[in-house]
């Protein structure tokens, strides 16, 4: 056998510390499975982000107006049968824009997160695994920029890219990245000193091959976590930045675009900022749910319970 083969061999771990071969590792991601369906909370957030996202993808299947016609005659009324969620001020459906609203809203988030991995991932990864100086130079302008405030960086972002979809989602991930660095890093410092990393080295495994095949995987449980919490906090910020004008630009409606809009009418027409408003409430919500039940199931705790 060869040593890179032997280093495949001795070099997994399932959580809590013991050899792993390929049948436990299915058998922890079984666990894993079983472990997050007990959690009822985590199950419901589920069931509701998958639900949210069905509503944006089918937002032209689900309503019957279109959610940029401009219809005068029915402007500001309060929700009915004929609107669900009733009118804006220039008569456009309020349950079609908020349908609509949400596949912005959950598109900044998903994207804003992947931007955010590429590039929290690397730094985190050669931080913890390389140490030393390398390790002091990376954290140190990790710590600058969380020195920055976020909201600040994001608005000077985007007057400079623009306030379009792509630059938005590469904005917010731009200035949220640190986070998931500093959880890489401290997985990695910390896997790095495992018995089967050493036990891969002992057999010429080479630097790349333990941290792609053996460190990584068995990180994968706080990546999966922070990037899951890392949404709800994204759509947070593409909210915030909408309600002070520097998200997606009218007509296109995002939820925190709508709130921006309903300014105006918030005695008027308090179903104009209820709703957008209950949706970003709901999807940070059961994002969260999400999260606090994968971050239990993966736990290595409570993998033998």
């Amino acid at each position: 056998m060869s040593n890179t083969a032997e280093a495949d061999t001795v070099g997994s771990r399932a959580p809590g510390g013991t050899w792993a071969t390929a049948s436990q590792d299915r058998s922890y991601w079984r666990m894993v499975r079983r472990r997050f369906v007990r959690h009822r909370l985590a199950v419901g957030g589920l069931l509701l982000v998958l639900l949210l996202i069905t509503g944006a993808v089918l937002a032209p299947v689900v309503t019957p107006y279109d959610p940029f016609r401009i219809d005068m005659p029915v402007r500001l009324q309060p929700p009915t049968a004929q609107h669900l969620m009733g009118t804006d001020d220039l008569g456009r459906d309020e349950f079609a824009r908020t349908m609509l609203g949400g596949r912005v809203s959950l598109s900044v988030g998903l994207i804003s997160v992947v931007v955010a991995l590429m590039v929290g991932l690397p730094i985190g990864s050669l931080a913890g695994f390389v140490g030393g100086r390398t390790d002091n130079v990376l954290m140190r302008f990790t710590d600058m920029m969380f020195a920055f405030p976020a909201m600040v960086l994001a608005m000077i972002f985007v007057a400079i890219l623009g306030q379009r979809l792509s630059s938005l989602s590469l904005v917010i991930g731009l200035v949220s990245w640190m986070t998931i660095a500093r959880l890489v890093r401290a997985s990695f410092l910390s896997l790095k000193e495992e018995e089967f990393v050493t036990a891969a080295r002992s057999v010429g495994a080479s630097n790349g091959r333990i941290v792609l095949r053996h460190i990584l995987p068995n990180s994968l449980g706080t990546i999966i976590v922070a990037a899951t919490l890392g949404v709800a906090r994204a759509i947070i910020t593409e909210s915030a930045l909408s309600y002070l004008g520097l998200g997606i630009q009218a007509p296109i409606p995002s939820w925190g675009g709508m709130l921006y809009f309903a300014q105006n009418q918030l005695e008027s027409a308090t179903w104009l900022s209820v709703f957008p408003g209950l949706m970003i409430f709901l999807a940070v919500l059961s994002i969260n749910f999400v999260g606090d039940g994968l971050r239990d199931a993966m736990d290595p705790r409570h993998l033998v319970r």
